[in-house]
């Protein structure tokens, strides 16, 4: 068993996705794990939706990803881009933790009727974060 001395502690996943999203998505896109007070024209919500420690040194998150653009062309668009950009991030550090992979499980449409003039699409999946070392 550890001892306190020998605990790994593992990276806060949120943050970590968000550092990588913003590397690989293009500058127009905010990202953020909230909701701005003002529409923006395209945002990436980040959450954790669930998800546990792998092993000693990685957590897998299970992520939620909420693509909102304009139109629904765009935020569809969006979500691929946010599905390319995590598996281009594969095995790259950020904030001291590296990416190890990603495992799409899904992605599809769900507007929000509080936001009519904004199309949401949503994806969720699994990411290994390692403990850098």
């Amino acid at each position: 068993m550890l001892g306190v001395a020998e605990y790994i502690p593992l990276h806060a996943a949120v943050p970590v996705v968000i550092a990588a999203l913003r590397t690989y998505l293009p500058g127009t896109v905010k990202i953020a794990s909230k909701y701005p007070p003002a529409d923006p024209d395209f945002l990436v919500r980040v959450s954790r939706a669930g998800g546990s420690k792998s092993n000693l040194v990685t957590d897998s998150p299970t992520m939620l990803f909420e693509c909102w653009a304009r139109s629904e062309a765009d935020a569809e668009t969006l979500s691929g881009q946010v599905a390319s950009a995590l598996e281009a991030a594969q095995f790259e550090s950020f904030m001291g933790a590296q990416l190890r992979g990603w495992s799409e499980a899904g992605r599809a449409p769900l507007d929000d009727p509080d936001k009519p003039g904004m199309s949401r699409w949503q994806i969720t999946g699994t990411l290994g974060i390692s403990v850098q070392k």
